[in-house]
């Protein structure tokens, strides 16, 4: 198991309009769920990329960030 901690790994891979996540280690606990993440390989859309903020879109979930 990769997560110490509370801690989860990820690798990211940027590709045309895709974002790949491949979580590393045990994302079976539920836990990255909460956030979005819900199995240790996902695929979102880059719906929105701009200096302010960054909307993903997969078939589970919109993840919204925003800078401050």
């Amino acid at each position: 198991q990769f997560s110490c901690n509370g801690l989860h790994y990820a690798r990211f891979q940027h590709q045309g309009d895709s974002l790949f996540i491949q979580i590393i280690g045990d994302a079976d606990d539920g836990f990255l769920e909460n956030f979005g993440l819900d199995g240790p390989e996902l695929r979102f859309l880059i719906e929105k990329l701009n200096r302010n903020s960054l909307v993903l879109k997969s078939e589970y979930s919109t993840l919204y960030f925003k800078k401050f």
